[in-house]
């Protein structure tokens, strides 16, 4: 029991970290800081080109810090490590199937990002996040 709680725990911590990064850092202020600037014009040139499959990951950097953060979670905690990792893969399924024309909620969520609203709907897994955070495009 503890074990798979705390694997959702690392699931759950990446999702909203990852919310967090693609609002605040990526659409937001933060981004304008040295150090995230690459981070967010880079992630300009995916909305520019969402159909680009080269923006359907992650960035150099980011795929670099991601499996540090999956390396470095897994070494501490097994199970939160799995988390992480399931969280990335998830989120690496889901987002390339919106930009390659699925059609569900969760893409049409997504689609509604990049094309109606880059400041709303930041979260592609579990668009609950963007509900709890009232970044949820409305029509």
């Amino acid at each position: 029991m503890a074990f798979m709680l705390q694997c959702l725990m690392g699931h759950f911590l990446l999702a909203f970290a990852f919310y967090a990064t693609h609002r605040w850092v990526l659409h937001g202020k933060v981004g304008t800081l040295k150090f995230f600037r690459p981070l967010m014009l880079q992630h300009r040139m995916h909305h520019k080109k969402p159909r680009d499959p080269g923006g359907f990951l992650f960035t150099p950097g980011w795929n670099a810090l991601l499996l540090f953060a999956i390396f470095f979670t897994l070494i501490l905690s097994l199970p939160m490590g799995l988390g992480f990792l399931s969280y990335a893969l998830l989120y690496s399924w889901r987002h390339k199937r919106a930009h390659e024309g699925a059609s569900g909620k969760i893409a049409r969520h997504h689609h509604d990002h990049h094309f109606k609203n880059p400041l709303k709907n930041f979260d592609i897994v579990y668009p609950f996040i963007d509900k709890l955070f009232r970044t949820t495009r409305t029509s």
